[in-house]
């Protein structure tokens, strides 16, 4: 229905205060805000692709709106999800410190992105909520995941699968292995499981 059905935001103070301090630092950033992705007009320069399918970016690119100053657009908002892309560990670990001095839960999909959100507003959060509306419990859900960002939701299904091509923390927090997504690993394991 196009509508929010749990909602668990960034305060909006923390959220300007992130702004405030990404502005001072050569990295890309995210805002997501209403449902919509919010970036700075400029900062698309210190973009790195991370080895992102052609497809995927230009998806993400149509769907992104250029803010000429985001700091005014986020005053008073708060913030679904903040993705950080950093080049340098100082950079890291500025991004870290903020972060983690506001409480806020960390995660990442790809090496060199941070995703911060509020904490409780994370994968496995968003399925138990889904179970709990669909009437289902955790022994009937299945998850698939490859990176760090899926290891709640891993977690918490009984039939949880780690991709082949997955990280460590993600093969840690499965309880099964699928192969690769190049192997289309979660297919074979919906009709192994499920079909």
């Amino acid at each position: 229905n196009n509508e929010f059905i749990y909602t668990n935001l960034v305060s909006p103070e923390t959220t300007s205060e992130a702004v405030a301090l990404l502005n001072t630092l050569p990295v890309y950033y995210n805002i997501y805000m209403d449902g919509k992705i919010f970036a700075q007009k400029g900062a698309d320069s210190y973009f790195k692709n991370l080895n992102l399918p052609a497809e995927f970016l230009a998806d993400f690119a149509s769907r992104l709106i250029i803010s000429d100053n985001l700091a005014d657009d986020v005053a008073g908002k708060g913030a679904e999800l903040i993705d950080v892309f950093y080049k340098t560990e100082n950079e890291k670990k500025i991004i870290f410190d903020f972060f983690e001095e506001k409480g806020l839960f960390l995660a990442s999909a790809l090496t060199g992105v941070v995703s911060a959100t509020a904490q409780g507003s994370d994968k496995g959060t968003a399925l138990n909520g889904l179970c709990k509306i669909l009437g289902i419990s955790s022994d009937e859900a299945m998850t698939f995941g490859d990176a760090s960002n899926d290891a709640t939701m891993l977690e918490y299904a009984y039939y949880s699968f780690a991709m082949e091509n997955g990280d460590e923390i993600c093969k840690k927090s499965a309880r099964f292995s699928a192969p690769s997504n190049a192997e289309d690993g979660v297919a074979q394991m919906v009709e192994k499981y499920v079909l």
